[in-house]
């Protein structure tokens, strides 16, 4: 009179132990499923507690739920960049959600907080998109507000002209060296004459997939004391450079 996952198992026995216990309680649940479906389930997985922490975060875990963790503290411990430096770093991947709002990210942040971690570092990862970081100095701030919308920008219109020329690569790269420049390169046909002399000085029509909120892009640099520039432009390699300080 109730339902299968809740029924109570009563096992009496002597001189066993945690093998043997396993065991009865697999081919009672299976002799069960059996009976009603027809079907003998597969042997059931097990994990050991530290297994079942390490990928998910519980002891007592719903292996249906795909988010599973990787400890990537090894990635980090030998880098330059020390925000991670003898610290455990751990990842997960969250599949479709890359489209979440920047206040649902925060929310995300602080609620990792309030769970005991020491913060959450989050990115999207764009589909043909490839990420490059270079060495960062331990001691760099960036303005993430500005580097989150001119990131975003430069690489919706990236995609914008990949999707219109097929085969173009798109590369996002992030580095220190005293100053932080974030550029994305796109290996497309190059920004025509009469858009490049206009192209971060006033809004240009976007048919194109160019030049969607460039021109606001770069006041906000310029407002926040950095430079956004047309540093590359030929066809084969067109490069947008986002500088400024590192602190």
């Amino acid at each position: 009179d109730r339902q299968f996952e809740f029924t109570q198992l009563d096992v009496e026995a002597s001189f066993v132990d945690q093998e043997d216990i396993l065991g009865f309680i697999e081919e009672a649940v299976s002799a069960g499923v059996e009976a009603v479906t027809g079907e003998r389930p597969k042997p059931f997985p097990r994990l050991s507690w530290a297994e079942a922490m390490s990928r998910f975060g519980s002891d007592k875990p719903d292996v249906r739920f795909g988010m599973e963790l990787s400890d990537v503290s090894s990635v980090f411990a030998g880098g330059e960049f020390q925000a991670f430096a003898g610290k455990a770093v751990i990842g997960f991947v969250a599949p479709g959600r890359g489209d979440m709002g920047r206040n649902q990210l925060d929310g995300l942040v602080e609620r990792a907080k309030q769970l005991g971690a020491g913060g959450l570092v989050w990115m999207r990862v764009k589909e043909g998109v490839e990420f490059e970081a270079g060495a960062l100095l331990p001691e760099a701030r960036l303005p993430r507000s500005l580097f989150d919308s001119v990131a975003d920008n430069l690489i919706r219109n990236a995609l914008a002209k990949r999707t219109a020329e097929r085969g173009t690569r798109v590369r996002v790269s992030l580095a220190c060296d005293g100053r932080i420049a974030l550029r994305v390169r796109d290996s497309g046909s190059a920004v025509p004459p009469e858009t490049e002399n206009t192209l971060l000085r006033a809004p240009v029509d976007s048919a194109s997939g160019l030049g969607i909120g460039l021109y606001q892009a770069a006041r906000q640099a310029e407002s926040s004391g950095y430079r956004l520039v047309l540093e590359t432009n030929r066809d084969g390699e067109v490069c947008f450079a986002l500088s400024g300080p590192a602190a």
